[in-house]
């Protein structure tokens, strides 16, 4: 293992795809023998099948269709985080993302356009100071006023999505609407 860290060493996206590795793994192994065959029979994400993610030291509940946090977004939001002032006002497109940040004291409004991610994000968010919407972030007329507008919109060219080029579990089991952009918006 340790050689296996000096080889990726400078490399984050490698080494957090062999850190997703090696976890999924170690789960499978915990699990036992017929979650993992139901788990590969199925090409269903190993999150799905365990119902939670960690996500930057915070457990996230997840479940199909809803968008399963992913490292590139840790990696980005821990970029930007230093930037932002302590109680920044922000408006946020999911709900581990608001988890994190109302975690480190900034005001957080959530919105998501598809109403189950907005009831996942409310289970996630339980407890936290975070206002959830449900509306679409590019027409709804949002009230108030924001410092920070994080979000990770759909990226995925809705072509690469009928071409199957995504891969089978994520075509199978997560949400098309979040990632794939309207049309015109790509």
């Amino acid at each position: 293992m340790r050689q296996m860290q000096g080889r990726l060493e400078g490399r984050p996206s490698l080494q957090a795809e062999w850190w997703d590795a090696w976890h999924d793994y170690r789960v499978l192994r915990r699990l036992g023998p017929q979650a993992t065959r139901r788990y590969h029979r199925a090409l269903m994400p190993l999150a799905y099948l365990q119902g939670r993610v960690d996500f930057m030291g915070h457990k996230i509940r997840v479940k199909p269709p809803i968008l399963i946090p992913r490292a590139d977004t840790a990696a980005w939001l821990e970029q930007a985080m230093p930037e932002m002032s302590p109680g920044s006002r922000i408006l946020e497109g999911s709900g581990c993302i608001a988890k994190v940040l109302s975690a480190h004291g900034h005001s957080v409004t959530a919105i998501d356009v598809d109403p189950r991610a907005v009831a996942l994000a409310r289970l996630n968010t339980h407890g936290q100071p975070v206002a959830i919407l449900c509306a679409d972030m590019f027409s709804a007329s949002i009230p108030g006023e924001y410092d920070w507008i994080v979000s990770n919109p759909p990226y995925i060219p809705e072509r690469d999505w009928r071409r199957g080029r995504l891969g089978p579990s994520v075509c199978r089991w997560e949400s098309r609407l979040a990632l794939t952009p309207p049309v015109g918006v790509e």
